[in-house]
């Protein structure tokens, strides 16, 4: 006899990958490419091609990963009907976490020098903060037209 059982776990791991899928639907690819364009692009030019290729896929996890977390974070914006200035100074601290994770998880430090990794973090923490705020006002602006 077999049972069909199912994994709480795993039913919230689905549902948070569907909602971070559908929240970075909107970031803006035109704005993200200017931004590459006149910050990455100068800051990353001198590197070899894997250096360039790894700096790049982190900074835009970065982006995915900031930008849902405002997604995330504008319910409780909306819900308690506080300003988004409050939001963005009370999750300073764990934008800069989450930075953190992920800078850890690509390993960068192991593939640049420590002047590179300095400038790559800043860039990061600046585009840490830029697409949190974009994403927390997309997510407010979704969630006022029913659409999250």
């Amino acid at each position: 006899m077999q049972h069909n059982i199912i994994s709480l776990t795993e039913k919230a791991e689905i549902r948070r990958r569907k909602f971070r899928e559908k929240a970075i639907q909107g970031i803006d690819a035109h704005e993200l490419h200017e931004y590459y364009e006149e910050m990455i692009k100068t800051t990353v030019h001198h590197l070899s091609f894997l250096q360039r290729y790894l700096v790049e896929e982190y900074l835009y996890a970065v982006v995915e990963e900031l930008f849902s977390f405002g997604v995330e974070m504008s319910k409780f914006c909306v819900q308690s009907g506080c300003e988004p200035e409050e939001m963005i100074e009370g999750s300073r601290n764990e934008r800069m976490c989450r930075v953190n994770k992920l800078s850890s998880r690509h390993l960068i430090h192991q593939y640049i020098g420590d002047w590179d990794l300095e400038s790559v973090l800043i860039l990061a923490d600046d585009m840490a903060d830029r697409w949190f705020i974009k994403g927390l006002h997309y997510g407010i602006k979704q969630r006022k037209l029913k659409l999250l």
